[in-house]
């Protein structure tokens, strides 16, 4: 795995699983799965009031069959109510400052999976936010392939203490009629020059969170750091995963995420059975919902 310049001390991390509804059978294996890889680190199942009772019983079952510290933490219904919602709460000093007494977070959605137990080792890596990349085209990549400067969420290492500098250093704006102006007269670059530390950041208002974390904030704070996609291919596989091994050198990730929604086929190839097998079932699942 390629070496960061900077590394850290006293890293701690906190595996979080976002959870809004009652995972099916495939979902619950994955999430079983990588707590027990994971079983050295405590967890918490995150999700919306109104199921805090099938968050509970998870727990439970959880705590039970994979002998993790897992504990649950609830927020208002609307963070889970669609994609919009999440990245607000995922973009808020709220959700951080919950995770104040660990140096970083693993954010591992029931779409993800943990390969290996390497997590202390990108933790020292020094990076401020790391995912799996992104091909220009996002969800339908574009050939001959090419990475955008984002990186994916549903598996992504983010440094808690960086991440609440950031929002304490960036002013947010959601672009209007009125801020696309001040963009345009060159007002907000010259407000950046003059207010220190403070940055103002500008946003589309269906903005996804990591889009932020590894683009929008990147750019305003350098001292926020995200690899180069080349090096996140290592931590993680999204989109065209088959590409990103030959890319690797032929070297499985740390984890993956999408597995049932992108090349399902490779994962089977690539994992033992008895995964291989809830990976099939989900995008069986997947594919019976209607989703593409």
């Amino acid at each position: 795995m390629p070496q960061s310049s900077q590394s850290r001390e006293n890293n701690s991390c906190r595996i979080v699983v976002p959870v809004y509804r009652t995972l099916d059978a495939a979902e619950l294996a994955i999430v079983t799965h990588n707590l027990k890889k994971l079983a050295a680190w405590p967890a918490t199942l995150v999700g919306p009031n109104k199921a805090r009772d099938v968050l509970e019983k998870l727990r439970g079952d959880l705590s039970r069959a994979t002998g993790a510290q897992i504990a649950v933490l609830c927020y208002e219904d609307r963070f889970f109510a669609d994609i919009e919602g999440y990245s607000a709460l995922l973009m808020s000093r709220q959700f951080y400052g919950a995770f104040a007494g660990h140096s970083h977070i693993l954010i591992c959605q029931s779409d993800a999976l943990v390969l290996s137990d390497r997590l202390d080792e990108w933790m020292a890596q020094g990076f401020s936010f790391v995912g799996a990349p992104i091909f220009k085209g996002y969800t339908v990549p574009i050939r001959p392939l090419q990475f955008e400067a984002a990186l994916n969420g549903g598996l992504s290492l983010r440094h808690v203490q960086d991440a609440q500098n950031a929002l304490h250093q960036l002013i947010v704006l959601r672009r209007s009629r009125a801020v696309r102006l001040l963009e345009k007269a060159g007002i907000l670059t010259f407000a950046n020059r003059l207010l220190g530390r403070t940055r103002i950041a500008t946003i589309e208002k269906r903005l996804n969170e990591d889009v932020f974390w590894s683009c929008t904030v990147p750019s305003l704070l350098p001292e926020f750091r995200r690899p180069t996609p080349e090096i996140a291919a290592h931590f993680a596989f999204e989109a065209c995963p088959a590409d990103l091994y030959e890319q690797t050198g032929q070297e499985l990730p740390f984890g993956g995420h999408a597995i049932e929604r992108y090349d399902p086929e490779f994962w089977q190839a690539h994992l033992p059975d008895r995964l291989a097998a809830r990976v099939a079932e989900m995008a069986q699942n997947r594919v019976a919902k209607g989703k593409v």
